[in-house]
Formats: C-alpha cells, sequence, structure tokens
C-alpha cells in the first residue's frame, strides 16, 4: 500500500513536471518535447511540438491551404499511427486529444474525438505549439519496454524530440531524432 502511494506520487510528480518544463521550455523551429508515463494496463504519452514543424505556420489557417494543412496534419495525429507502444504489450489507442491555441477546434476533431483551442489567440512571442495527448491500454503491460516514434516520416520538419519516461521502476530521458527513434525503458 506504501508503495502504490509512492508511485502514484511520483507518477503525479513527473506529470506535474512534465507539464510546467513545457510551459518553461523554450521555443525552438523542429524541436519537440514527448512524456511517456506507465502506470498499470495504461500507458499515456504526451506530445508537445512547435506549429510550425507541423504545418509551417504558427498562427490561425488563413487560407483553404492553410486549412486543409491542418486537418491532415490531424487526422495523421490522431490515427496514433506514428506512435508504436511494444508489440508484445498488445496495445490499443483508447484516446486522442489535440489542443492549440491558435487552431480552430473544428479543424482538429473529428468523429468525436475530443480537440479545443485553447485561447482565442496567439503567445505573446507569436509562438504556438500543438500538443496531443494519447492513451493506450495494453492486454500485457509486463511486455511494454519501448515506444517507437515514427512522427519524423509524417513530419519533416520536426527534427528532435527530448523526452521523459516515467514507469513504476524508473524515470529517464533521452532524444529522439529520425535517426534514433525509439524510446526503451
Amino acid at each position: 500500500m506504501r508503495l502504490r502511494r509512492f508511485l502514484r506520487f511520483v507518477l503525479a510528480a513527473a506529470l506535474s513536471h512534465a507539464m510546467s518544463a513545457g510551459a518553461q521550455h523554450a521555443h525552438v523551429h523542429g524541436l519537440g518535447k514527448l512524456d511517456a508515463v506507465v502506470e498499470g494496463n495504461s500507458l499515456t504519452v504526451r506530445l508537445e511540438v512547435p506549429l510550425d514543424s507541423l504545418v509551417g505556420f504558427e498562427r490561425s489557417p488563413r487560407t483553404e491551404r492553410e486549412r486543409a494543412a491542418v486537418r491532415d496534419m490531424a487526422n495523421t495525429l490522431r490515427t496514433g499511427s506514428d506512435l508504436v507502444p511494444s508489440a508484445g504489450a498488445h496495445c490499443n489507442l483508447k484516446g486522442v486529444t489535440l489542443t492549440s491555441a491558435v487552431l480552430p477546434g473544428e479543424l482538429l476533431d473529428s468523429q468525436g474525438i475530443a480537440a479545443t483551442a485553447a485561447d482565442a489567440g496567439e503567445g505573446d512571442d507569436g509562438h504556438a505549439e500543438l500538443v496531443a495527448a494519447y492513451v493506450f491500454s495494453c492486454a500485457d503491460p509486463a511486455q511494454l519496454r519501448a515506444l517507437e516514434v515514427r512522427l519524423f516520416d509524417s513530419f519533416k520538419a520536426l527534427k528532435r524530440l527530448d523526452t521523459q519516461v516515467v514507469t513504476e521502476r524508473t524515470q529517464a530521458g533521452g532524444r529522439l531524432d529520425s535517426r534514433a527513434r525509439v524510446l526503451r525503458w
């Protein structure tokens, strides 16, 4: 019982740190942040990426071509196919949430999947991110030891992801790019 409370505290602290670190980290085009938390049979992944790295601009879309780019990006991210948990864990995507301060929710949403525009405008510095949150349910969580990240194939302007993973047994950080795309724990 004491260990379980401790683990919940550690996981909550890690998520809190991930959220606050996301707000504090420097906005750099091509650089994103990926946090993963494994608890029980659940894998939660939070991705934060500058919009420029996903659609080529960081404001509300102005043309139909830009709106189409946002819809294409959202469709790609919503599938979760660019995030591949260890095959032996038999994980299924249970939910996806896409949020951005500058993108209209109707361009992010499809088929009842949550999507919101967090604020009406951009940040004070004119930079904006997209935050994607994924929840996977895994039938054999003991086999969950890695996450392959294929986002670099879908989004060529994305060059690097700084990562953090927290499980009931470990906490680690690292970097992923188009050549090193597997987060292991």
